[in-house]
């Protein structure tokens, strides 16, 4: 249902094929999708723009133990 691209060119190209029919291209790296989309397909151009300031404030917190995560289950490979 949906693929995120963060690479572009032949990434990008192959993501159609497993794309479920209504499903949707999220890219990072190719401006041009929203001109490149194979016909009857959904392509989405993502711009973020990061902040240096509050992206030390988060490796702080994680170097610090001031955020963690929690792991809710393991699944292993062969059950998915």
């Amino acid at each position: 249902d949906l693929v995120l691209d963060y690479v572009g060119g032949d990434v990008l190209a192959r993501s159609w094929s497993v794309l479920s029919a209504d499903g949707v291209v999220v890219s990072t790296a190719s401006p041009d999708i929203l001109t490149s989309a194979p016909a009857g397909r959904r392509g989405l151009w993502f711009v973020n723009t990061p902040d240096a300031a509050r992206l030390q404030q988060i490796a702080d917190d994680v170097t610090h133990g001031r955020l963690q995560s929690k792991v809710s289950a393991v699944v292993r490979f062969e059950e998915l």
